[in-house]
């Protein structure tokens, strides 16, 4: 069984940390983008965790690519997984239970890991603890709200202790391993990089709240979109048997994928597999795309207004804005809330975990949450069985207004009174000099005028501070 006193790490860099940090998981060394040689690539789809101590063979392994990469160890909870893990036996990886590790050093669990299960990243030295969070501030991605540092005088032992046997790399090296399914790590990030968005658009209304849910989950029957992404996400298989699942599921592999998103579009709109009839209606929205910015005849929001199709105004804002923080800076009066779930949704898939704003990332509790979700999205999408605990859910704007308790307080914070109606209960009562006196307690009921909420909220940029202010209400 797992004991209190036992504590077990993976060993890395600080670089890779980084990257871990900003990409939102623990993957092997195909989830990066930019990777340096840890133990991540040792064993092809697992990560080695070790109980209490790293031999000092590894410590090299993990600095060994160039010079002056700092080792650091990530610790991890293993009380908040469940599922098959692994052991080696006879240079072979075979089934373990966590209740059952008592004499086990060395454990290999399948990827990728969230954030959420991390303890403690801990450091060599107080200095290179401190050198880490201050080379973190220059990155846009590194986001250390929800992480704890650690360099304790105990915990600087850890890198000098050499008493595990062997040469564990070779070791490693020789174990056997069954063929396992490849993670779609881009598509595992773009589904991160959409449930953030969605969860910073949830503040527009019901609508936009019900759709950040029903991602969530992934579970429900979808509502019917007009870039129909919950089905790409939810089954494994694409069906592309109509013209709208080809050309939805198309725009969404080359959000995932592309490298120069705007030049893919246009030749996937020019391409030749379309028939006669609509091949005349995606050369004219190509046509339509290619002169959008440099059409000095109309202007944008008459462009928007000309577009025919929520698919033309979708790809006309993708093509106007170049990230998620900047469609956050972006409103026109004439979008709907539906419109900006469409723009969140494929501009998340677009950016990715990794891309999406540090403001909205540093929000009390979101980026471990959505870590999670990505994890389990990977495992299922490989018929894993492992589980993580889930850390605690953070609410959306829209969940808070929802709360009796809370949504006078919120509506002051936000000073959106305005967008309220108060209703007294339909009880008996008397008029004073104007004024209407009730019987004991009486309650009023606080709704939304809808219409005029969104007008506002939709104009609001919820910033970190005011999130996480909003998040201690009681």
């Amino acid at each position: 069984m797992i004991k209190k006193k036992d504590r077990w790490f993976i060993p890395t860099n600080t670089e890779n940390l980084k990257m871990i940090i900003a990409q939102g998981l623990i993957s092997t060394h195909d989830g990066f983008i930019k990777y340096y040689t840890d133990v991540l690539n040792l064993l092809d789809g697992y990560i080695p965790i070790f109980k209490n101590e790293v031999g000092q063979n590894i410590l090299t392994y993990v600095v060994s690519e160039e010079k002056n990469l700092t080792p650091a160890f990530i610790e991890i909870d293993l009380k908040k997984i469940t599922g098959t893990v692994k052991k080696v036996e006879e240079n072979k990886l075979i089934d373990v239970k966590l209740t059952d590790i008592e004499n086990i050093d060395i454990l290999f669990i399948q990827a990728p890991l969230p954030l959420s299960i991390v303890s403690s990243t801990i450091f060599k030295s107080s200095n290179d603890k401190k050198a880490f969070k201050e080379d973190s501030k220059l990155y846009s991605n590194v986001v250390l709200a929800d992480l704890k540092l650690s360099s304790t005088l105990a915990e600087q032992k850890l890198f000098k202790t050499n008493t595990l046997p062997g040469d564990l790399i070779n070791d490693f090296k020789k174990i056997e391993i069954e063929d396992i399914h490849k993670i779609d790590y881009k598509k595992v990030y773009a589904y991160g990089g959409l449930l953030l968005n969605l969860f910073y658009f949830a503040k527009n209304g019901k609508f936009s709240n019900e759709s950040y849910h029903l991602f969530c989950s992934l579970e429900d029957e979808g509502q019917k979109q007009d870039i129909d992404i919950y089905d790409y996400f939810k089954t494994l298989d694409k069906d592309n048997s109509s013209v709208k699942k080809k050309m939805d599921n198309g725009l969404i592999d080359i959000a995932i994928n592309s490298r120069d998103f705007k030049e893919d579009v246009l030749n996937f709109l020019l391409s030749d597999t379309w028939d006669e009839k609509t091949k005349k209606r995606t050369e004219e929205l190509a046509n339509k795309l290619k002169s959008f910015e440099s059409n000095i005849d109309k202007t944008i929001s008459e462009q928007f207004n000309e577009a025919k199709t929520p698919l033309e105004k979708i790809l006309l804002m993708l093509f106007l804005r170049d990230d998620s923080d900047s469609l956050m800076d972006y409103s026109l009066e004439l979008f709907s809330e539906k419109d900006y779930v469409n723009f969140a949704m494929m501009f998340g898939i677009r950016d990715k975990f990794a891309k999406i704003s540090k403001e909205l990332r540093a929000f009390n509790g979101l980026q471990n949450f959505v870590s999670l979700k990505m994890a389990q999205y990977a495992h299922e999408s490989i018929e894993n069985n492992i589980k993580f605990k889930s850390p605690p859910k953070p609410l959306t704007i829209m969940d808070m207004f929802n709360k009796v308790n809370l949504k006078k307080r919120l509506t002051k914070e936000l000073k959106i009174e305005n967008c309220i109606e108060t209703i007294m209960p339909n009880k008996e009562y008397s008029s004073k000099s104007g004024i209407n006196t009730y019987k004991g307690f009486i309650e009023p009921r606080y709704e939304f005028l809808e219409d005029e909420y969104f007008k506002v909220i939709s104009k609001n940029k919820i910033t970190t501070n005011e999130y996480n202010k909003f998040a201690k209400l009681k």
